[in-house]
């Protein structure tokens, strides 16, 4: 945390590798409290450093997406599909053997 204006601000610094390379980036406000682990794949977005030497800094549209999750939720997806063509089948063949 950090005051300004007597006001406590969540700040977290962090290092963020992109390839080879590694830049620093400081959190501000809700984005520092966003839940980040180690060798989390996330996106970025909005991010702006005052200078090229400087590090970047969050912004009011600065936005964290984690892409396990988003893989995991598509797989949950393609899951739920397959289990409802397969019941839909099953309730077709079912139809067709009372007939």
């Amino acid at each position: 945390m950090t005051t300004l204006d007597t006001c406590e601000v969540p700040v977290l610094d962090l290092d963020l590798c992109c390839g080879s390379k590694t830049f620093s980036a400081t959190l501000w406000r809700d984005e520092a409290l966003v839940p980040l682990g180690i060798e989390d794949e996330v996106i970025f977005t909005h991010l702006r450093a005052p200078s090229a030497q400087m590090k970047f800094n969050s912004t009011s549209y600065t936005t964290i997406k984690h892409l396990r999750k988003l893989t995991e939720d598509v797989r949950e997806l393609q899951y739920q599909s397959t289990v409802n063509k397969n019941l839909l089948m099953q309730l077709t063949r079912g139809s067709q053997e009372v007939l």
